[in-house]
């Protein structure tokens, strides 16, 4: 890649902590689904491989900061860590991880990767990427990486390509449309149609236009920022983000800039992908057994088929089901169907009042 590519992971999700419910908001350590590495290192060391002459830029909250240290091994350093002193969603973070950027490293084409992914295939990774690298270098414009279905899938968003564009050795499309997370009778459609990608969250785009499209759709966020960027790099700076963050709308970037801007590229992969932010996509990492049933934990199955089953320290004993998701984490006890696993965020934004320590 002969361009300038700056790699910024975001971390701030369920990349770093995966379960969607819990008492400790910011546990102790990361959790390694497979015994091994946690999801962020995994990411962080296949962003290494990009190459960039920059070691990967990480954004997560502030109160993970020694958390990301201790996970990304000795080599990563305090300034590549962007902190945000509150969560106010995906908009937020990656401008303010836009403007720390660009302050340190100048104009360069920004590789953005949530951390919540497993992908398998490095060879194909780096060759997609590298493609879109090209695609938005010349484009000037934001280039999504689509992933080719592989089954119906309601847990994933999807975006529609439209027009093929072929120059030179660029294969490419532009971006008709995206759409949410679908029920599975149009997820089946969508998939019979050919012409939808899974939305892979992973976007790459020279820095300037990212700044100008968050000037553009997201005026009031910027000015928010207004006085943090003269600030950036002094003894103001942490005083005057917590101020610009308390100020800022809490929204995604796929609403706030994805969503608006109509000139969007597409590189399309069939590299193995999964975002592993629902148990069913957890196959993906963990190994099922004879049954179907994948566990991590203490676990003692009978008569138990195609379930999910996970648990921190106490032993769960499961018999007689099949077709459910079980887990045990700090105290909360989940249990649903896997049909309806993708409910589960609806649920804890119901939570009332008197169970919100449990988030």
């Amino acid at each position: 890649m002969a361009k300038k590519v700056i790699p910024l992971i975001l971390a701030g999700g369920k990349g770093a902590r995966f379960w969607p419910l819990s008492r400790d908001k910011y546990p102790k350590q990361f959790l390694k689904i497979n015994g091994k590495e946690c999801l962020l290192e995994k990411t962080y060391k296949r962003a290494k491989l990009l190459g960039a002459k920059t070691p990967p830029y990480i954004v997560a909250p502030k109160e993970q900061l020694p958390l990301v240290m201790a996970h990304c091994g000795s080599d990563i350093k305090a300034n590549q860590v962007i902190t945000e002193p509150i969560a106010k969603n995906t908009a937020a973070a990656i401008y303010w991880s836009c403007l720390k950027i660009h302050k340190a490293e100048g104009d360069c084409i920004l590789t953005v990767f949530p951390a919540d992914h497993e992908i398998s295939d490095h060879e194909k990774f780096l060759e997609t990427i590298s493609t879109a690298v090209s695609v938005a270098d010349k484009t000037r414009s934001i280039v999504v990486i689509g992933v080719k279905p592989r089954y119906i899938a309601t847990g994933f968003g999807y975006v529609e390509r439209g027009k093929k564009i072929e120059e030179g050795d660029l294969r490419y499309y532009k971006v008709r449309r995206f759409v949410e997370k679908p029920h599975r009778e149009k997820a089946r459609r969508y998939l019979k149609k050919g012409t939808y990608d899974w939305n892979s969250g992973i976007f790459i785009i020279p820095l300037p236009e990212i700044l100008n499209l968050f000037e553009l759709h997201l005026p009031e966020l910027t000015k928010a920022f207004n006085t943090v960027k003269i600030a950036i790099d002094t003894e103001n700076e942490e005083k005057l983000l917590s101020e610009a963050f308390e100020k800022v709308e809490s929204i995604s970037f796929d609403v706030g800039i994805l969503e608006k801007t109509k000139e969007i590229s597409l590189v399309e992969t069939t590299f193995p992908w999964d975002d592993v932010g629902t148990y069913n996509s957890l196959n993906s990492i963990l190994d099922d057994d004879e049954d179907n049933n994948i566990t991590s934990g203490n676990i003692i199955l009978q008569d138990t088929h195609n379930s999910v089953i996970i648990g921190d320290n106490d032993l769960i004993s499961v018999i007689g089901v099949r077709d459910l998701v079980i887990v045990q984490d700090h105290g909360v006890l989940l249990i649903c169907p896997r049909k309806r696993v993708e409910e589960i965020k609806t649920m804890v934004e119901s939570l009332t009042d008197k169970n919100k320590q449990f988030l």
